[in-house]
């Protein structure tokens, strides 16, 4: 019987995403030709697209592509980040047989693709924008001077994401620009209004939109340091000819603004704004992640949709107006904002049609109880506990529910919050396909030079603890010294800056017309928001193609992300380029592996079933109203003298459990590159230069000691530098 193939297309507003499975392995495939047809230009055919990465042992220190028929991709799936925006493409993926000097392309088993369409329109009226803020890629590494450490300057990357029209702040923003000014564009051009509630503020060319839409535009400002407001943990004063902030040039400019001053533990997190025609009709919604800040914009992950639904745009007016009101009424006070009248204003699910909005704080107590915990039953139809917040109850249900899979990406959630759910729904349905990554709570609350910012990945089994990547300190992430295809490489935008994945996104079902769930908004998806900060919480139901074009984001997010993983843990023994033999393939068929379960998912093929978690073994809990029958007591245990040997096992222990720690300093390991994505500019505008990701094949399985004759030869090809 012929080999067989299928592959699957997934695509945002600028990058596709394609994944594809054989029955079998090929025989002498060293990789695969991705090749394009751009639909949009008359007699075009298939392309093969770049590649930057080749053989083991080459270098390409002048960064120049070759293209997959060359430099082939040892994957079973694709991120294409050369896309352009508002183009139509259809994909072939043909394997490439042979040697690495005289490959052949295995045309009957090429795999097409159905054509798609890169736009932000969804479905039901909804736009989807996502920004390239990924700043460890190897583009990033070659466009930008080296700073002191031999890393890209972040001072230099500053001076491009701070200047309006820059085309490196173009390229890694995306159509975000666009996307959050174009309700004020549309403002001054149709005679509307716009009613906005931002927490940060303070990128020049948003400011510069706010001020020019005029008296057409309403500003409800929260408190942060980043607009100027007073830090009380400042150790000196404001300089007194500091340039005026930006809260003070809208008031300067005669903006019509509310300045909402929340105590420093509260956050007025919103990033919305509501549109109002000419006629005084509520028209459409901006709403998501993405904070109105340079760093926003061009330097974490984000997102952000436009919806054109008069009635959920209404809503968020209503909101607005809420804000307004409780703000004019504390006055100075900060304790007397979020009162509880607005508290109990916000509580309650916001439905139409399809899609549910929450806001927040909707909770009548101003804090999160220190005892909160997970509800125990989220069936359908069960009772919500008194501590928990409906907003959050209700995703924890949707998440529960979960046929498929559920995949994700967070910032600073807390506890409890949707990763706990994640993590309970994985153990009671092992063959979920879970995916995500969100950047470590506990590291972020202490926050400093000293702690390390990690992004946890998850994507074990039932009971798996997820994989750490170090953002500073203890391991590095980025590639951190200059080895075979890859340069060192700059991990975020300032020594200060701490977040790293700003989204806060939860994809349910993606691939489901019926069942498909997308989560986002500002609101970090934990308790503590629901209790203590204003914030927008969007629940879409069957948006397919919005579903599809949140997963894309998310695998691209969390693919940089695993890789970092695999340079932080394999180090010497990372890939350093294309392998000469057909064993790459191998996890990719090993039916008990993640990568052959993670094809499964995407082309629809039905994966071996997952074993259950063992069953507890611990005695069930006495029914509420009855006491617990006495133990039996428990039998002394003789305590055994400590033998010399006894003694010894333990300090070998401990000496071994302090090897396995990290320590405090950056990793000289070496690893495969970082992905360094090239993101089209929206096609009416030149924004140039590309920021190019590289594409790696995914790393082995840990532990499968193979031949060591293979790890001898890769050390061979690229020797360990010592450390600087």
């Amino acid at each position: 019987m012929a080999n067989q193939g299928k592959v699957a297309v997934l695509h945002s507003n600028d990058v596709v995403f394609l994944a594809w499975q054989y029955d079998e392995a090929i025989p002498k495939c060293l990789g695969f030709s991705v090749r394009r047809k751009d639909l949009g230009k008359a007699g075009s055919g298939f392309q093969a697209l770049p590649a930057w990465v080749g053989w083991q042992g080459g270098s390409n220190a002048d960064w120049k592509p070759q293209n997959t028929d060359l430099w082939p991709v040892q994957k079973f799936n694709w991120r294409d980040f050369t896309a352009q925006p508002g183009s139509s493409y259809q994909y072939q993926v043909v394997p490439m047989t042979g040697t690495k000097d005289a490959l052949t392309p295995a045309n009957d088993l090429a795999l097409t693709t159905e054509e798609v369409h890169l736009t932000p329109d969804t479905a039901n009226n909804v736009k989807a924008y996502f920004n390239n803020g990924i700043l460890s890629t190897q583009s990033i590494a070659h466009y930008l001077p080296p700073g002191s450490t031999g890393a890209p300057s972040s001072s230099a990357l500053l001076q491009h994401i701070n200047t309006p029209g820059d085309s490196l702040r173009n390229s890694l923003a995306g159509q975000m620009i666009d996307a959050v000014t174009s309700l004020l564009k549309r403002a001054q051009k149709e005679g509307g209004e716009c009613y906005m509630a931002l927490y940060e503020l303070d990128d020049e060319e948003l400011i510069q939109t706010i001020i020019a839409t005029g008296k057409q535009v309403h500003v409800v400002l929260s408190y942060s340091t980043t607009n100027g407001d007073p830090d009380p943990k400042a150790k000196s004063a404001p300089k007194k000819d500091a340039a005026p902030s930006s809260r003070q040039r809208l008031h300067d400019a005669g903006i019509d603004i509310y300045d909402r001053m929340l105590p420093v533990a509260d956050i007025g997190h919103n990033k919305s704004i509501v549109y109002v025609d000419a006629q005084g009709n509520a028209a459409a919604v901006l709403a998501g992640s993405t904070n109105w800040t340079q760093t926003g914009l061009c330097a974490q992950s984000n997102n952000s949709v436009i919806i054109e639904n008069p009635a959920i745009a209404a809503l968020y007016l209503d909101y607005w107006n809420r804000l307004k009101a409780d703000t004019t009424k504390a006055g100075d006070d900060p304790k007397a904002l979020q009162a509880a009248d607005f508290r109990s204003a916000n509580n309650k699910p916001n439905l139409v049609g399809n899609t549910t909005v929450w806001y927040s704080p909707n909770t009548k107590s101003k804090s999160k109880p220190a005892k909160a915990v997970m509800p125990t039953d989220l069936s359908a139809g069960a009772k919500k506990p008194a501590d928990a917040p409906g907003d959050m109850f209700e995703v924890f249900q949707a998440i529960n529910a979960a046929k498929q899979a559920v995949i994700f990406l967070e910032f600073m959630p807390g506890t409890p919050s949707v990763l706990d759910v994640i993590k309970n729904v994985e153990q009671a349905n092992p063959g979920l396909f879970i995916r995500g990554a969100a950047t470590d709570p506990k590291a972020i609350e202490k926050f400093n030079e000293k702690n390390p910012i990690t992004t946890e990945l998850f994507h074990r089994g039932a009971g798996g603890k997820p994989d750490k990547v170090f953002e500073t300190g203890a391991a590095a992430t980025a590639v951190n010294d200059q080895f075979a295809y890859w340069k060192k490489e700059l991990l975020k935008s300032s020594p200060g800056a701490h977040a790293i994945i700003h989204d806060k996104i939860v994809v349910i079902d993606p691939l489901s017309e019926t069942d498909c769930v997308v989560v986002m908004g500002s609101h970090n998806q934990g308790y503590k928001a629901s209790y203590a900060n204003d914030e927008n919480l969007v629940i879409f139901r069957g948006n397919r193609p919005l579903a599809m074009a949140y997963a894309t984001h998310v695998m691209d997010v969390y693919d940089h992300y695993r890789w970092r993983f695999k340079v932080q843990t394999e180090k010497s023994h990372a890939w350093t380029g294309l392998q000469t033999t057909p064993d790459w393939q191998n996890i990719y068929f090993d039916k008990t592996g993640m990568a052959y379960r993670e094809l499964c998912f995407w082309v629809g093929t039905t994966p071996p079933p997952v074993a259950a978690p063992p069953a507890t073994t611990q005695a069930p809990k006495p029914a509420s109203g009855t006491k617990p029958k006495p133990s039996p007591p428990a039998k002394k245990k003789v305590a055994k003298p400590k033998t010399k040997a006894a003694g010894s096992s333990a300090k070998a222990k401990k000496s071994t459990a302090a090897k396995s720690t990290p320590k405090k300093k950056a990793s000289t390991g070496r690893g495969k590159a970082t992905a360094a994505k090239t993101r089209g500019a929206k096609s009416t505008k030149a924004r140039k230069p590309p920021v190019t990701r590289v594409h790696k094949p995914a790393a082995r399985t840990a532990a499968k000691k193979k031949t060591a004759a293979k790890t001898k030869t890769r050390r061979k090809v690229a020797p360990k530098k010592k450390k600087r």
